[in-house]
Formats: C-alpha cells, structure tokens, sequence
C-alpha cells in the first residue's frame, strides 16, 4: 500500500489566492471542479500512455506503429466496402 504525500502549503496558498468565501471553492467554474477536471484528464492521459505503450505526442514506432497503420488500411477498407455495399 502507497502512502500518501502531504500536498505542499505553497500549492496550497497558491490555489486558494483568489480565496473570499466558499462559495469560490464549491462553486461551478471555480477550485473543486477545475481539480477535479485537471486530475481526471491527467489520470486519463497517464492510462492512455500505458494501454498504447508511448506518450500523446510521441513517434509510434514498431509494432505499435504496425498496429496502428493495420488499423487504418482496415478502417478505410470497410468505408469502401460499405460504400460499395449501399450502392
């Protein structure tokens, strides 16, 4: 089991600057929500990079560069066959 780390204060103090009234953290568009939406993205990228074994902005190279181009040729194959089939 992982511990888990103390955030810092000055993150903190960073992230409550704005701070007047709690309405400012709970509120739509403001600290809890844009945590939330930044954490999940985050966590989202991190899974992706592990299931496609390279990160967003990499070269694919061998076989996942193998795999992607097959899937490309086979997307597009089935857009011809179907187009064809439906004429």
């Amino acid at each position: 089991m992982t511990t888990q780390k103390a955030l810092p204060n000055d993150l903190i103090d960073s992230l409550i600057s704005n701070y007047k009234k709690p309405e400012d953290l709970i509120s739509e568009n403001w600290l809890l929500k844009q945590l939330t939406k930044a954490l999940v993205e985050r966590a989202l990228q991190a899974e992706m990079t592990e299931h496609l074994g390279y990160n967003k902005y990499e070269p694919v190279t061998g076989a996942a560069a193998f795999f992607c181009l097959s899937f490309l040729v086979f997307s597009w194959l089935m857009r011809v066959l179907s187009a064809t089939l439906n004429d």
